[in-house]
């Protein structure tokens, strides 16, 4: 496998920095569910008050993204970016400092906290189109969704450890300043500033949504995050039962690593044309479906490890299209759209398999989420061909 192509990639001009200061600055992503929970619990003994605290987070940062994504096409990335990230742990900081308060007015700060969270993931994506072209661009979209797999597998345990050197409050308020050190480091590469002053004026006039194939690749990634969320819960409960084991993470984890190996060797490959998005969402589907032949633990941790290659591909794929999908003026809140759209998935997906799981079985877990994801490679068969930069007017 030709892995120079990363040694390559990197040494392209704002690749490294923008790549690693992005992906300091969405560490918070795996770290805020846990903070939350934890700092939460500790102060008033409730679970089900950090529950409403979490998804008013959850609830705050799908409904603001794609109009901070839509800012930073208008203003530029730098002017609106670094605003929102001292919003965000200044909020985060003050919701760590007053967990006793009355529950509508933690809820109040934890919805204002999400919506200022800032929005790195559609900022870099909406740069890499820009600065480069042909498979060096397919790499570094493989590279960066695999990359932001660590953010899950380093969060927890920073969080972790915060939590037991100074107490979770420490760890809550520490999100906010992870945020802002990476997305000041984000902002400082001259690439950002750049492209975003090269930026024309134009009224978005209906913005990025009037393009037809982002709406269908929305569907598609709400999809795969929706039947993601699906197989998680169907893990733990074939391998714990009702009753949630630390057995079960380990299993998550094969499967993250498997994930991790996929991306890596995709966007390490030399092919001139990339695969084409509706098979590989096709080939995350199968993976699903045999989830449900597993015979014991065993087996099941060796299929989501050797299913789990076709995750990251395919996400690295869907991210590319998105930004073949829209013109540059709209590329931020294209990605932002994504974005809300996978967070509404990854909602969704919770519930429908917890309530599958509780009516049926883990196996009809996996089922169901292959039948997600097949919807999601009809969707994909139906885009119109790309590009489609004058769909947007």
């Amino acid at each position: 496998m030709a892995f120079t192509a990363y040694r390559d990639l990197l040494r392209a001009p704002s690749v490294a920095w923008l790549l690693a200061t992005s992906l300091l600055g969405r560490l918070p992503f795996g770290m805020v569910g846990l903070a939350v929970l934890l700092a939460v619990t500790q102060g008033t003994g409730s679970y089900g008050r950090a529950g409403l605290v979490t998804a008013a987070y959850v609830v705050g940062s799908g409904l603001a993204q794609p109009f901070v994504g839509r800012a930073m096409d208008r203003r530029g990335r730098r002017g609106v970016l670094v605003p929102v990230a001292c919003a965000n742990a200044v909020l985060l900081i003050t919701l760590a400092l007053s967990i006793g308060a009355p529950i509508w007015a933690l809820l109040g700060v934890a919805v204002l906290a999400g919506a200022t969270q800032p929005p790195l993931a559609a900022a870099v994506r909406s740069l890499w189109p820009l600065l480069l072209t042909g498979p060096r661009r397919e790499s570094v979209f493989a590279l960066e969704a695999t990359m932001q797999e660590l953010t899950f597998i380093a969060g927890p345990a920073l969080v972790a450890g915060l939590a037991v050197l100074w107490g979770p409050r420490v760890a809550l308020a520490t999100v906010g300043v992870i945020a802002l050190v990476g997305t000041l480091g984000f902002v400082r590469d001259p690439a950002v500033a750049t492209v975003a002053a090269a930026q024309p004026e134009h009224p978005h006039r209906g913005g990025a949504l009037r393009s037809v194939p982002l709406r269908r690749l929305m569907a598609v990634a709400l999809s795969i995050v929706a039947a993601l969320s699906m197989v998680d819960l169907g893990v733990v409960a074939f391998v714990s039962g009702r009753t949630a084991s630390a057995s079960a993470g380990l299993a998550l984890a094969v499967w993250s690593a498997g994930s991790l190996v996929g991306g890596l060797a995709y966007g390490a490959r030399r092919a001139t044309k990339p695969w084409p998005l509706g098979w590989m969402v096709l080939a995350v589907s199968v993976h699903f479906a045999v989830l449900a032949l597993a015979t014991s633990t065993a087996v099941l941790v060796g299929l989501l490890f050797l299913g789990g290659t076709t995750v990251a591909p395919t996400l690295a794929r869907l991210y590319s299209e998105v930004g073949e999908s829209v013109p540059e003026r709209v590329a931020a809140e294209a990605f932002s759209w994504v974005a809300t759209s996978m967070l509404a998935g990854s909602s969704i997906g919770s519930a429908v398999g917890g309530w599958t799981v509780d009516l049926s079985s883990a196996r009809w877990c996996f089922l169901v989420a292959a039948m997600l994801t097949t919807f999601g490679s009809l969707a994909v068969h139906r885009l119109p061909r790309l590009p489609t930069a004058e769909s947007v007017g």
